[in-house]
């Protein structure tokens, strides 16, 4: 299955006002605070091993999709240009399938027109990355070839020219100098030339651009006189900087929109209901998309995206501890993963199996859950969330050693929040088993401070001992020498595990040399 877009986007919008979350409430959500509890247990009694059946919704139509796809594709579009080409490389096969589904279904001939487009834009902004590569490359040859050529003949020139009375050694310089002069004037030369070779790459991609965009806008425009949409509700409408929740409203079946909205601003959702509410906008979503297996990569997409709001509903119901599971919230994610899979069933990516490990986890099913995070370990195996999580894993089933062995490692991958393991009931059974390991594993340490004596002022160095980083250290040094003191502050933001925090010229000992030092630290690691 195709990556159809990356997972956990996070577009930035504006809040909606009260209005328009209440109109969204009600069209999208339709339930109450009681409703929503009394879904949630009705879904706890059937249980949450059943996949949903998802089946499109009345009045999706295949044609407005893929204007939908086409537009969510150009609004992907990344800002940082170092980024354009390797979004490049993993878009063009997606719209290149589309562009064949269009054919495969015999959807309306202009509408393959602008996909074609758009893989030749596609194609174009490629090739004017590669000639701006070699127009720098062969500016750089021409300057390095100039300088060579023009500084050797002025040379030459001033040797066989020098004046009655002028040294060599003069001459040579006199025709150095020359060299200089004319190697600069003709690197602005060079300069201009390049520049104009830029210009006349820009130019033409700039009107293939606008060409392209006017093309896909004529089209969407005429699809929906003809089919009847509602005005906008095609995108190419110039609302690109519109408001989300605006968006919502005017395209009621589109699904990337309705995604898009339910996922925005995530970091300000701290409720569980917030975050299930999400998840049934994303399931809603899935419901917007086509019939058809043709689809399903983009059924899972959503359904996806639903699975993870609905783990974070669960995981805001249990303080983020399997032990505090199964929530009201427990029955939905897991029905959702379940969902993934049975479009993913492959799961090559590792999502499906990591969201089931989890859910699996807070049901309180703690060997079924490792069963499937070991299925994601080769794909999550950078991802320092996974490692905690399977190290929780490793303590619940007893596997002590391993519970260790995968906390060093979530340390090892920047994980930092020592306080949560040192308290989780997760690893109550790593905490009594192996009582010095988790120990060794939850308290910062950071060494005596090292002096670096200097001429007149002296640097202090703070090491780190700790197996995990240390955030926000702030070190109290108490130095004395014969009857003087010092009392130093010392703060560093961050000092990864094992390594290391320099900080200049913070006191003047004299003597290089001090009778008595006693230090102590505070950091976010600190148990208070």
């Amino acid at each position: 299955m195709p990556d159809v877009f990356a997972y956990r986007r996070r577009l930035s919008a504006q809040c909606p006002t009260a209005v328009c979350c209440f109109l969204l409430l009600f069209l999208l959500q339709g339930m109450s605070s009681a409703q929503w509890s009394r879904a949630v247990a009705l879904q706890a009694e059937q249980g949450g091993d059943t996949a949903y059946d998802i089946r499109p919704l009345a009045g999706v139509d295949e044609e407005l999709f893929f204007l939908n796809a086409l537009e969510e594709i150009y609004g992907d579009w990344p800002s940082d240009n170092q980024q354009v080409g390797q979004w490049i490389a993993n878009t063009r096969p997606l719209v290149s399938r589309l562009r064949a589904l269009i054919s495969k279904h015999r959807l309306d001939r202009d509408l393959a027109q602008v996909y074609d487009e758009c893989l030749n834009l596609l194609d174009a902004v490629s090739r004017y990355l590669t000639n701006l590569g070699v127009i720098e490359q062969r500016t750089q040859d021409q300057s390095g070839d100039a300088a060579l050529e023009v500084i050797l003949k002025a040379v030459m020139k001033g040797g066989e020219e020098k004046l009655n009375g002028q040294s060599d050694e003069d001459a040579r310089n006199a025709g150095l100098w020359e060299g200089l002069s004319t190697l600069i004037e003709k690197g602005y030369a060079i300069s201009r030339e390049r520049q104009a070779a830029i210009d006349a790459q820009k130019q033409k991609l700039g009107k293939q651009i606008t060409d392209t965009m006017d093309s896909v806008q004529t089209v969407a425009q005429r699809l929906t006189r003809e089919r009847g949409w509602q005005l906008g509700e095609s995108g190419f409408d110039g609302s690109s900087n519109a408001r989300l929740a605006d968006k919502v409203n005017h395209r009621p079946r589109d699904p990337f929109v309705l995604c898009d909205y339910a996922t925005a601003e995530l970091k300000n959702e701290n409720s569980a209901q917030g975050a299930m509410r999400r998840s049934n906008w994303c399931l809603r979503a899935a419901q917007l998309v086509p019939a058809g297996n043709d689809y399903d990569d983009y059924r899972a997409l959503f359904v996806g995206e639903a699975a993870d709001l609905a783990l974070l509903a669960t995981n805001f119901e249990s303080s983020s501890n399997y032990t505090g599971g199964p929530t009201a919230s427990t029955p939905q994610a897991l029905r959702l993963t379940r969902t993934y899979l049975s479009f993913d069933p492959a799961d090559s990516s590792g999502f499906g199996h990591a969201e089931l490990a989890r859910a699996l986890a807070f049901s309180g099913r703690y060997g079924e859950a490792l069963a499937a995070a070991r299925v994601a370990a080769k794909p999550y195996e950078h991802d320092p969330g996974f490692a905690l999580r399977y190290a929780k894993l490793m303590s619940l089933t007893g596997s002590l050693s391993q519970a260790g062995e995968w906390l060093a490692y979530a340390y090892s991958l920047g994980y930092s929040e020592v306080n949560y393991v040192r308290s989780s009931p997760d690893f109550a059974n790593f905490r009594r088993g192996q009582a010095e390991r988790f120990s060794e594993l939850t308290t910062p340490r950071l060494r005596q401070p090292e002096f670096i004596w200097g001429l007149i002022m002296d640097d202090v160095v703070l090491h780190n001992d700790s197996p995990f980083a240390l955030t926000n250290v702030v070190s109290k040094v108490w130095v004395r020498k014969g009857q003087q003191t010092w009392n130093l502050d010392l703060k560093c933001k961050s000092i990864p595990a094992g390594g290391s925090c320099k900080l200049e010229n913070v006191a003047s000992i004299p003597g290089d040399s001090y009778d008595e030092i006693r230090a102590t630290f505070d950091c976010d690691q600190v148990a208070h």
